[in-house]
């Protein structure tokens, strides 16, 4: 339940960036600054998006943007701030794991490594789903380890696997109709949300995320 609820608060997050104050990062104490790091890569675009957002207090909290002297890195590359708050530097290719760097206004600098990020695909087979009945979904690659996850998004609906050892994640008859018929692109994502250790006293936590390429699924009644 615990990384169901990560998950869902790394999804609102993004949706809460667009529109939000964002404070210059030495008006506030440094030591109540959050730091939120993610590795992403994206098998659709083959890039790695190395990314960190900064929040004042907690993973919720006001948006801040470093100022003076404050940086963030990743492998030593300086990233760069975007218009809807965060830092970023996008990579072609797969980066599969990496340090990042933030330096505050104090000059206390945060040296944080990445898990290392492991692929996941989709069956090499067409898929066809009805959406009155649970349906088994294998995944390719590696079984889960602890604190990793996959989930699948199918339309709207949101399908996850939070158990170590398996291959597979269960397409809920429940969920499963709530779809209409028809075509879908489905989306996978491997992931593991972990803590960091070097970190202001607000906390922190470093996102290792591997998107597979989008998968065509067949919804039928």
């Amino acid at each position: 339940m615990k990384k169901t609820m990560l998950f869902a608060t790394v999804l609102l997050q993004f949706f809460l960036f667009a529109g939000c104050v964002v404070e210059p990062s030495e008006s506030v104490d440094q030591d109540r600054i959050f730091t939120n790091y993610e590795l992403f890569y994206d098998k659709n675009e083959n890039k790695t998006y190395a990314k960190v957002t900064f929040r004042f207090g907690n993973a919720l909290g006001t948006l801040l943007q470093l100022g003076g002297t404050s940086e963030v890195k990743f492998n030593n590359d300086r990233l760069d701030y975007q218009s809807l708050g965060f830092y970023e530097k996008v990579y072609p290719g797969l980066v599969t794991a990496g340090t990042f760097a933030f330096k505050d206004a104090k000059g206390t600098v945060y040296t944080n490594a990445t898990p290392t990020m492991r692929a996941v695909d989709f069956p090499n087979t067409n898929l066809s789903v009805p959406r009155n009945a649970s349906f088994t979904l294998n995944f390719t690659g590696e079984p889960l380890a602890a604190g990793e996850n996959v989930g699948v998004l199918i339309g709207t609906e949101l399908f996850l696997q939070i158990n170590a050892n398996t291959n597979s994640v269960n397409l809920s008859s429940n969920q499963l109709a709530k779809l209409n018929p028809g075509p879908y692109a489905a989306v996978m994502d491997r992931y593991r949300i972990s803590d960091i250790s070097q970190k202001p006293s607000a906390g922190g936590a470093v996102t290792v995320k591997y998107r597979t390429g989008n998968k065509n699924i067949q919804i039928t009644n």
